[in-house]
């Protein structure tokens, strides 16, 4: 039983894919499209897998506020060097990054999931409405369509196949019709190219379970990676 639970992906191999679809969108932006737009395409899967690894972390984390508490550190860590990247300029205030997304979904978690053991609290409820409410306001990123994608994993945990067969409707639906608002053209054909984060779909069905390698080290080392490799890639866009 063990072995077969070491078969497929550890959550430290979904986060270092994570990583490297994110690295490879970013560095389309700081290249202005060099070497090709499959870079951004590839990048549309990093966000389902960092979701789903969030409502991970907040079933297995020892302090689900100080998960929150950590996320909106780095955030404001983050936001100087996603700007630069994002905006060109070291402060703009119209769009904040990914990590205060992230933030709010643990925040609509956790007031879901004592509605759930609540049986439906309308006071709970309203507030993972609020988180929703709040990811649109402040104009995060991904917005409040990032806030219900991680409430969609996080509603879907427990369920066998017929999760699965919700999480690709919801994928769709969000990508689609709150997402995928853009269109492109690809060589000869035109694509909505947010519809490829539903590809990420097989990778995260492949997680095996386990915490995989690397411990509190690797951990630590993934937070900071989003600061840094902004602003590596933020002053890159500068000097190209």
């Amino acid at each position: 039983m063990n072995g077969a639970r070491e078969k497929g992906l550890s959550a430290t191999a979904l986060k270092v894919l994570a990583m490297v679809f994110m690295l490879l969108d970013h560095s389309f932006i700081a290249l202005n499209g060099w070497p090709g737009y499959w870079m951004h395409i590839l990048g549309r899967l990093a966000f389902p897998i960092y979701c789903f690894l969030l409502v991970e972390g907040f079933f297995h984390t020892h302090s689900r506020k100080a998960y929150a508490l950590r996320l909106v550190l780095f955030g404001l860590i983050s936001e100087l060097p996603f700007d630069l990247l994002a905006a060109g300029r070291w402060f703009y205030p119209g769009h904040q990054n990914v990590m205060f997304t992230l933030a709010l979904g643990v925040g609509a978690m956790a007031l879901a999931q004592k509605a759930r053991e609540k049986k439906g609290v309308r006071e709970y409820w309203a507030g993972a409405f609020g988180c929703l409410v709040a990811a649109a306001l402040l104009n995060v990123d991904y917005g409040e369509a990032g806030v219900l994608t991680i409430l969609l994993f996080w509603a879907t945990r427990e369920m066998d196949w017929k999760g699965k067969l919700l999480q690709l409707a919801g994928l769709v639906f969000i990508n689609y019709a709150l997402l995928g608002g853009y269109l492109t053209m690809v060589g000869r054909f035109l694509i909505r190219p947010q519809m490829a984060a539903v590809l990420a779909l097989p990778l995260i069905w492949l997680y095996n379970g386990q915490p995989g390698k690397g411990g509190k080290a690797f951990r630590l080392a993934a937070y900071w990676f989003y600061p840094v490799h902004l602003l590596v890639l933020g002053l890159l866009a500068r000097a190209v």
